[in-house]
């Protein structure tokens, strides 16, 4: 991890060199016009790894790069990985591909051993995702990705806010992160029955540059979002006023509020830098985990049925997925699919408050707050995709940051029952 300098937190006038939540935010992460490259989250920053293979003396180092490096006599940014000048940012001066060897800018305080990989022109893909993001997401994203953006007031369903980590569509199991296929996916095709367009024209480094930006917006968002929940029960302005409630005279709350201040102020300097790093830990975690493990992708162990839609066997199947619907899935999606369920008209509760209180609209709502309705499956959009293993993982994984849950229980054969009784719905409006 990355030290931080000194911060520059204040609370109702009191000055402290201690670091607030804005304070870590800019010192892990940056700003969107300067970025840092931090190595603790699992983020492809782009740039070409390099390795010293023998220092020459005079801050010329013979190395090796990763992959072709054309000579440039123009200074280039570079990162140390390992070794004593571990996380330093240096310059290369130039770099000669003949003799395989870079100059050193400057003088080095400690000659990298063998084998010591830096990075040339690091975050050099993120630089190029926030570009292409500010370009072709920013108007409706908003700058941080918060779904804000200027045009997103104007649209329904509202644009993604990718802060919280959560993203509905995707093949990983309900709790689990998306992958970047899925991001990948989501970019090339768009979502059907929403403003989010296909980006098929970009190029193929185009599209991993922006998912890539998208993926550290979202780390840095959950991060900073759980960074404030450490702080916000018992430090808001509201805990502060419910506070002075019960203390009397101007003296005695002066004192009081001083009280709560010096507490703040302890809670940051002690407890609080242990806090992030587990919260980073756990954030990391559980990004880089959907990128390793497999096992995370939710797959049929029974592959669909085959069967032919003239046959008496593929008719059992939809009065079986008939059946299913009616016991599962009926009472939103109502008992034609039309999305007119019982549920869809009544008060839902939002158990992401505390205490658990009712929505002030009826019907569903998203993570986000906004009024959501459950699908019309007669239309024969399928937002998440049409293939028949989208909707299956629809069924068995739920849609997460929606009221939609997984059918864990139901067997592969139900859910393939489920999902050609879905997939025939648009037909039987028709006749």
């Amino acid at each position: 991890m990355k030290q931080a300098q000194t911060g520059k937190f204040e609370i109702d006038g009191t000055k402290s060199d201690t670091m607030g939540v804005d304070d870590y935010m800019k010192e892990l992460f940056g700003s969107p016009a300067k970025m840092v490259v931090w190595q603790r989250l699992p983020v492809n920053y782009g740039g070409i790894q390099g390795e010293v293979i023998e220092s020459n003396g005079e801050g010329k180092l013979t190395v090796q790069f990763d992959e072709p490096v054309d000579a440039f006599s123009a200074p280039q940014p570079a990162y140390w990985m390992t070794g004593e000048e571990s996380n330093q940012e240096f310059t290369i001066a130039s770099y000669d591909p003949v003799a395989k060897q870079i100059a050193v800018q400057g003088n080095l305080e400690n000659v990298p051993a063998k084998g010591t990989p830096f990075i040339l022109n690091p975050g050099k893909k993120l630089k190029q995702g926030f570009h292409l993001y500010m370009q072709h997401c920013l108007h409706c994203h908003g700058t941080s990705g918060d779904g804000a953006g200027p045009t997103a007031k104007y649209l329904t369903p509202r644009p993604r806010d990718f802060r919280k980590g959560i993203f509905k569509f995707k093949s990983t199991r309900f709790k689990n992160k998306i992958r970047r296929e899925d991001l990948s996916r989501t970019l090339r095709d768009g979502i059907p029955g929403t403003y989010m367009p296909s980006f098929k024209l970009l190029k193929d480094d185009e599209s991993k540059a922006i998912i890539e930006y998208v993926r550290w917006l979202s780390m840095r968002g959950t991060i900073e979002d759980q960074m404030s929940a450490k702080l916000i029960t018992n430090y808001s302005k509201e805990s502060l006023a419910k506070e002075m409630k019960s203390k009397k005279g101007s003296d005695e709350k002066q004192e009081t509020k001083k009280e709560i201040i010096q507490d703040l102020l302890k809670e940051l300097q002690t407890r609080f830098p242990k806090k992030v790093n587990k919260i980073t830990k756990q954030v990391s975690n559980d990004w880089r985990i959907v990128g390793n493990d497999p096992s995370l992708i939710v797959l049929p162990k029974t592959a669909q049925p085959k069967y032919k839609r003239d046959s008496q066997e593929y008719h059992d199947s939809l009065k079986r997925g008939s059946e299913l619907f009616k016991t599962t899935c009926a009472n939103c999606h109502g008992p034609k699919g039309r999305g007119d369920g019982d549920n869809a008209e009544r008060y839902q509760k939002n158990e992401d408050v505390s205490p658990a209180q009712y929505y002030k609209k009826i019907g569903f709502h998203d993570k986000w707050g906004n009024p959501i309705k459950p699908r019309d499956l007669t239309k024969g959009i399928y937002r998440g995709g049409r293939r028949p293993l989208d909707i299956y993982r629809r069924i068995r994984g739920g849609i997460p940051g929606t009221p939609m849950p997984g059918a864990d229980k139901l067997s592969d054969e139900q859910v393939w029952d489920t999902v050609n009784f879905i997939m025939s719905l648009p037909y039987e409006k028709s006749k």
